[in-house]
């Protein structure tokens, strides 16, 4: 039997510190060692903590030394660079590691994680695009990210012979094996909390359903760096001391804890690199509905999820409509756990088939 010499380098961004691109890059890493694929792994990400003004240094740093390090093992039978993209002043650093790869006759698998330079044209991703090797195949998150990609550069991506590969993120997560959820009404939110992130809006639509009479509670979860979200956070315990609670950044088993207690998740995110949010897939996986806004994949991966998918402009009254008459009706709880979960195994099926299928293109 033929032993296959492993022949992926990956150039990443991987934790720390935990975003979702760095744990899904860190899952992906994983699996390709796992599979004898691995050669090598170079972590071109920032450095966690530190100024923000040694970002960029330390990144163009660890890239300088993946490019050297792609030139050396393709002497030791490097075939393929596995390479998830980056936004901003960043993709100037992915156009360096594509060219070099490109030069020594790599296979290149781009992975993307944001719509920020779908949602507008990017200079800097045409450019990559066209820095690439042909026949580069582009790691898309839904086919409606697949699809708007190559409109929005159709001219390069022709050109490039380009290939889309829609795998979704639900292999990241798996369905809890039991869901008891607490009696009355809970919401939740789970991210880094920020403005962007949706933090603000969710401790507003929590004090509007409170003063509405809505028998609610809420729990938010994740690390707080934003002064104007602290002090709302801490408003909010203060005036619903045993129905508002902050628990900090979870991991492990008490975030497996904090998705159970909840009965609907909301994120009304307007974050512009948002594109398929693990905590969404999370929520699902324990039997949440889902509120939130539609960006990036979120209305094309949960239109039939349990909950609403609604536009920014209209969230705020129609997220609070609806909670307020769900809230009258206390048997949409064992109808959403059901569903959610439903629609989470639908997804997680469809994600692990077409996760198979790259491996196995790539063990070729």
């Amino acid at each position: 039997m033929t032993v296959r010499s492993p022949s992926v380098v990956a150039v990443a961004q991987l934790p720390p510190p935990v975003t979702g691109l760095s744990a899904v890059s860190q899952r992906m890493v994983d699996l390709f060692s796992e599979r004898n694929l691995l050669l090598c792994v170079t972590n071109v990400g920032p450095p966690a903590g530190g100024p923000s003004w040694a970002k960029l240094p330390v990144r163009a740093l660890r890239t300088a030394t993946a490019a050297a390090a792609l030139v050396r093992l393709k002497r030791l039978g490097a075939k393929t660079l596995y390479m998830p993209t980056d936004s901003q002043k960043g993709l100037a650093l992915n156009i360096v590691i594509a060219s070099i790869a490109r030069w020594l006759g790599y296979q290149v698998v781009f992975h993307h994680h944001n719509f920020s330079y779908i949602d507008r044209y990017f200079p800097l991703m045409d450019r990559l695009i066209a820095a690439a090797p042909e026949r580069t195949v582009h790691v898309m998150l839904c086919s409606g990210m697949h699809e708007r990609f190559a409109a929005q550069y159709e001219k390069n991506w022709r050109a490039a012979r380009a290939e889309g590969f829609v795998l979704p993120n639900a292999f990241m997560s798996s369905a809890a094996t039991s869901v008891e959820k607490p009696i009355n009404l809970t919401i939740g939110h789970l991210s880094n909390l920020t403005v962007a992130k949706g933090a603000l809006r969710f401790i507003e639509l929590f004090r509007r359903l409170r003063e509405a009479g809505v028998d609610v509670s809420a729990e938010m979860a994740g690390p707080c760096h934003d002064e104007e979200v602290h002090t709302a956070i801490q408003s909010m315990i203060a005036a619903y001391p045993t129905s508002f609670q902050w628990a900090g950044p979870l991991y492990g088993a008490e975030k497996e804890s904090f998705y159970r207690r909840v009965h609907v998740f909301v994120f009304p995110t307007a974050y512009p690199n948002e594109a398929q949010p693990l905590v969404l897939l999370e929520a699902l996986a324990h039997g949440a509905a889902i509120l939130a806004t539609n960006i990036g994949c979120i209305g094309c991966d949960h239109a039939q999820a349990p909950g609403r998918i609604f536009e920014q402009e209209v969230f705020d009254e129609e997220a609070f409509t609806w909670l307020s008459e769900q809230a009258k009706h206390p048997s949409w709880q064992h109808r959403f756990t059901d569903h959610a979960l439903a629609a989470f195994n639908a997804q997680r099926n469809e994600s692990l088939s077409a996760l198979s299928e790259l491996l196995t293109r790539l063990e070729r």
